[in-house]
């Protein structure tokens, strides 16, 4: 009985940390000078475009499931769409808002690391929702796997995007 209580409050912390910790990036991330709102918004965009193409091309062409045991309706097809997508969002970022702050071979750089972190995180909140025999993370946003699916792309990149930002372009 003290072992189960134990690791369940373990579980507990190390899931308020986990998520507190990386989306609190988010606001670090922003308020980098002198451009972290647009990087802050590249961010966004590039997960949110990753996270829509992905769909659409997946439900529509996927073919070839990546992890059918954790996420069964992630493709490869999909996946790499969506990486395609990030990638030119980033391309239009760095054409547009962040010409100074990017070259453009950083910017593609980014965007597939970006997008291959985003797919971990994403991925990895499908497992512990499998392996805590969860379909939703909550009943807010029905069919959409709950408010953390909505964030769960961030909980590896808003980290790394902070970092880099702050310590490899400053």
């Amino acid at each position: 009985p003290s072992e189960t209580l134990l690791a369940e409050w373990c579980v507990t912390l190390f899931g308020v940390f986990y998520i507190a910790w990386s989306l609190g990036h988010l606001l670090l991330l922003r308020d980098l000078r002198p451009s972290g709102q647009y990087v802050t918004f590249l961010l966004f965009a590039m997960i949110w475009v990753e996270d829509i193409v992905a769909y659409i091309v997946g439900t529509r062409l996927g073919r070839h499931p990546i992890a059918p045991e954790i996420s069964p309706k992630k493709t490869w097809e999909g996946t790499i769409a969506g990486l395609l997508g990030a990638a030119g969002v980033a391309a239009m970022f760095q054409i547009t808002l962040l010409h100074q702050q990017l070259k453009m071979p950083e910017a593609l750089t980014l965007a597939v690391i970006t997008a291959a972190l985003a797919f971990a995180s994403d991925l990895g909140e499908s497992l512990l929702k499998r392996s805590a025999g969860v379909k939703d993370s909550s009943p807010l946003l029905p069919g959409h796997g709950g408010i953390l699916d909505r964030f769960d792309s961030f909980l590896l990149t808003a980290p790394f995007f902070y970092y880099y930002w702050a310590f490899v372009k400053h």
